[in-house]
C-alpha cells in the first residue's frame, strides 16, 4: 500500500523546505502503525523516532526513489515525535521534539477538519473538470464518428484528416505549427495489400489537409514495415521515435513520393504514434513523445473508424463501410486495454 506524501518545514534562519511524493507502508514501522490506525479508524496516531529507528526512518527516506526528500540536508536529528490526526481520504502530520499536549492535540484536530473540507472540495473540483473533460472527449468522438459513417469515396479521407487535427487540437493532443517551429500532424493510413502501400492522407503542419492521399511502400524500412507488422499482430498502438540517421532516411523518402518536409523545421527528432483499426492507422508526427492521457485518447478515436466496432472478428463482409482500394484485412483491435500491456515503442536514437 502506498501514499501520496506532501511534507513541508523550516529551518531555524527562516528557510522554507518542501518534500513530495509516494511512500509505501511497508517502509518503516512508522507507516505500518499509521496505515494500521487509519484502518481501524483511529482519531490520531501518535510514533516516537529515536535511536536507530530514528535513523532508520530518515536513511528509507532519503533513499525512496519516489519520494523528493532532497530537503533533508543531514540525518543526525535529536529524538523526536510523529503526530498525525485522520480525515476521511488520509492524515494531517507534524514532527516536534515533545509530544504534543491536549490543547496542541485540539488545535490539530481542528486544522484536520478544517483541511478535510477542503480537501472534499477538492476532489468534487477534480471529478466536474474529470466530467467536462470526457463530455469534450464524446463530442469530438462522434463528430468524427458521424463523419466517418458518410464517407463514400476514399479522397475523403483527407477532409476526415482535417477534421482530426481540429478536434485534437480542440483536446490538446496536437499543437499546429508556428513560425519556425514544426508543428504537429495527423494522418490516416489505409493497407492496400493487393497493391503492396500504405495510402496515407496527411494534414500540413499547421493542420490543414493536404488535397493529396500519398502512396507509400509497405516495404519502407524506417516507418512502414514496422507499422504494417503492428497492424498484421494486432498491436493497438505502436510509437515510432526518429533521430538521427534514420530520421533523415525517412525525410529523405517522404520528399520522393512528393511529400513536402521542411527538414530544418524539425529539431532533429520526430515521434509517430499509430493506433489501429481494422483497416489501417490513425496516427499524430509529433516532436515529443506522446502522454499517456493522448495515447489512450488516439485509441479511442481509432476505435470510431468502420470495423472497429468488431474487435477481434475476422469477418470482413460484416462491417458497415468499407475504405475503397482496400485489400481484404482481418479486424485484431483489442480495445479499452492498458498501455502497459499493449504500447510498443521503437526508439531510433
Amino acid at each position: 500500500m502506498t501514499a501520496d506524501v506532501w511534507a513541508a518545514t523550516a529551518t531555524s534562519e527562516g528557510k522554507e523546505m518542501k518534500g513530495m511524493g509516494s511512500i509505501n507502508f511497508n517502509d518503516h514501522p512508522l507507516w505500518v502503525g499509521l496505515s494500521d490506525a487509519l484502518k481501524n479508524k483511529e482519531e490520531d496516531f501518535t510514533y516516537a523516532l529515536k535511536g536507530d529507528d530514528l535513523k532508520s526512518y530518515y536513511k528509507i527516506l532519503v533513499n525512496s526513489p519516489n519520494y523528493n526528500a532532497s530537503y533533508i540536508q543531514k540525518q543526525d536529528f535529536p529524538d523526536h515525535v510523529f503526530y498525525a490526526g485522520f480525515f476521511e481520504q488520509g492524515a494531517v502530520f507534524t514532527f516536534s521534539l515533545l509530544p504534543h499536549d491536549d490543547e496542541k492535540r485540539k488545535v490539530l484536530k481542528r486544522f484536520t477538519a478544517v483541511f478535510s473540507l477542503t480537501f472534499r472540495r477538492y476532489l468534487d473540483l477534480k471529478q466536474a473538470e474529470a466530467q467536462t473533460r470526457e463530455a469534450e472527449i464524446q463530442l469530438a468522438l462522434e463528430r468524427v464518428r458521424a463523419r466517418t459513417m458518410a464517407m463514400q469515396r476514399s479522397e475523403e479521407l483527407t477532409e476526415t484528416c482535417e477534421l482530426l487535427f481540429e478536434e485534437f487540437s480542440k483536446l490538446r493532443i496536437v499543437k499546429a505549427g508556428q513560425e519556425g517551429i514544426a508543428g504537429d500532424r495527423a494522418t490516416i493510413g489505409i493497407f492496400n495489400e493487393a497493391e503492396a502501400t500504405y495510402d496515407l492522407s496527411i494534414t500540413n503542419l499547421v493542420g490543414k489537409k493536404l488535397d493529396h492521399i500519398f502512396h507509400l511502400s509497405i516495404k519502407e524500412p524506417i516507418n512502414i514495415t514496422k507499422v504494417y507488422a503492428a497492424w498484421k499482430a494486432g498491436k493497438p498502438l505502436l510509437e515510432i521515435d526518429m533521430q538521427g540517421d534514420d530520421l533523415n532516411r525517412w525525410f529523405n523518402y517522404l520528399e520522393t513520393i512528393g511529400l513536402p518536409v521542411n527538414s530544418d523545421l524539425y529539431n532533429k527528432r520526430r515521434v509517430n504514434t499509430y493506433a489501429f483499426f481494422s483497416k489501417g492507422t490513425l496516427g499524430i508526427s509529433t516532436n515529443e513523445p506522446l502522454p499517456e492521457e493522448s495515447l489512450q485518447l488516439l485509441r479511442r478515436f481509432a476505435d470510431t473508424f468502420p470495423g472497429s466496432e468488431r474487435c477481434g472478428g475476422p469477418n470482413t463482409n460484416s462491417y458497415k463501410r468499407s475504405f475503397p482500394r482496400q485489400g481484404a484485412g482481418r479486424d485484431r483491435l483489442h480495445a479499452n486495454r492498458r498501455r502497459s500491456a499493449t504500447h510498443h515503442t521503437i526508439s531510433m536514437a
